[in-house]
């Protein structure tokens, strides 16, 4: 995450501490460390195993009625520390929470796949300066 704030924040030209640790620009560096990423990500689940990956799906997309109650108890227990009963192996709030960190690193994943796949002809670059264009037009 680091090399891609840096690249982010505009300093593209002035080598990262982690660029002159490593001799490698921040570019490739970012790319090298992405791929190390997808490495970590599908490592962990051939080492913990499909069933356990699919019994944490299945517990994080589980709904019941009950669920409403203990969001509707929920402030209250932010402040007494008593949070209301619930089933399954996380609470409701653990559950959406869950959800949104593994839909945020697929598409933050997939969209460095497919930066990185991108090569010549008309890229994504090209598009964004046409339509930029286009809209300060």
């Amino acid at each position: 995450m680091a090399t891609g704030w840096w690249l982010l924040l505009g300093q593209e030209g002035n080598p990262s501490l982690l660029a002159h640790l490593t001799g490698i620009p921040d570019t490739s560096l970012h790319k090298m460390i992405g791929w190390g990423f997808i490495g970590v990500a599908f490592g962990g689940i051939a080492l913990l195993g499909w069933k356990a990956t699919a019994t944490f799906v299945r517990e994080s997309v589980r709904f019941t009625r009950s669920d409403a109650l203990w969001f509707a108890r929920w402030p209250a227990a932010i402040l007494t520390g008593r949070f209301a009963r619930h089933e399954g192996h996380f609470d409701p709030g653990q559950r959406i929470a869950n959800m949104v960190i593994v839909v945020g690193l697929i598409v933050l994943t997939t969209s460095g796949i497919g930066l990185v796949a991108v090569h010549g002809g008309l890229s994504l670059c090209d598009c964004f300066a046409c339509a930029c264009g286009l809209l300060t037009w």
